[in-house]
């Protein structure tokens, strides 16, 4: 036996002190890191002991070793609040098990306030053939075919930023989406697309209308996602992308992506328009359009 040991050489230690660690880690029920929201804070319980980090401050980030375990690590803006390695603990975040280490830093750094954007619904349009018996009182309906949608009662210094989401039911003739503020129809708008995959893009400037998407005729269906920066002190622009149907909705979609700028640095954004270029009540039954600002 003591010439068996004595063969061992020192990796062979190092392979079974190791192994010896992982064993015991594991089997643990204390061993167990618990994450969690208080209030403005979030509380890093572990053996009894309690830190406070405040959620605005909170992030994560994970060291990688090709000869080590995983390091993970909690930090309170730039000092580390302490660090684990991940293997040896339990984590949970929420009262939800964090068993994968890929998934510990996004559910740390989804509990900073500052790192989470979300939105709120500020609109929700939608064209009908005639009035529900019971209305939702959120939604703002409109019946029958229309020849453009706006979007009133907004203030783009306060709002921060809007996302549009619609998807347009197409009544008239093959034409063109698009957009204007403020009802301003001179020519005070630049706009560019282009098909993905296409090898060259199409623009203008100083045009009466932003272009978002085409339509491809009757009975076809548009859909897109507008991004807008409406605050002043800068020109204000316009980013997006669309998923255009054919008639039937059924053939191969066309997929521009499209940019666009309102010659405007001091005008505040109160409305949005949405329109064709040509075309009269081009916008059919079943069209929707959701408009979201930042949460404030």
């Amino acid at each position: 036996m003591k010439n068996q040991i004595k063969q061992m050489n020192k990796h062979d230690w190092i392979i079974i002190l190791f192994s010896m660690l992982i064993a015991t880690a594991t089997a643990n029920a204390q061993d167990t890191v618990y994450i969690a929201n208080s209030g403005s804070n979030v509380t890093i319980t572990y053996k009894g002991s309690v830190k406070s980090v405040p959620r605005s401050l909170i992030s994560a980030n994970k060291i990688v070793s090709p000869i080590l375990p995983t390091q993970v690590s909690i930090f309170n803006g730039a000092s580390q609040v302490d660090s684990w390695t991940f293997n040896f603990y339990r984590f949970k975040v929420n009262a939800t098990a964090i068993t994968n280490v890929d998934s510990f830093v996004p559910a740390i750094n989804n509990l900073n306030t500052a790192m989470v954007v979300s939105y709120k619904l500020l609109r929700d349009i939608q064209i009908v053939s005639a009035l529900p018996a019971n209305p939702d009182p959120t939604v703002t309906y409109l019946v029958g075919a229309q020849t453009t949608i706006s979007i009133t009662g907004l203030n783009g210094n306060t709002d921060g930023y809007y996302r549009i989401q619609g998807t347009t039911i197409n009544a008239g003739s093959a034409d063109t989406h698009t957009m204007r503020f403020n009802t301003i129809n001179t020519n005070v708008y630049d706009s560019r697309y282009s098909y993905v995959g296409a090898a060259s893009s199409t623009g203008s400037n100083l045009q009466t209308h932003i272009f978002i998407a085409p339509n491809n005729g009757a009975n076809s269906l548009t859909m897109f996602d507008i991004n807008i920066d409406p605050t002043t002190g800068k020109n204000r622009t316009v980013q997006g992308v669309a998923n255009v149907f054919g008639a039937n909705q059924i053939t191969a979609p066309l997929y521009p992506t499209f940019g666009g700028l309102w010659r405007d640095n001091s005008t505040n954004i109160t409305s949005i328009q949405l329109g064709y270029a040509s075309i009269s009540n081009g916008y059919a039954v079943g069209t929707r359009i959701r408009v979201y600002s930042l949460q404030q």
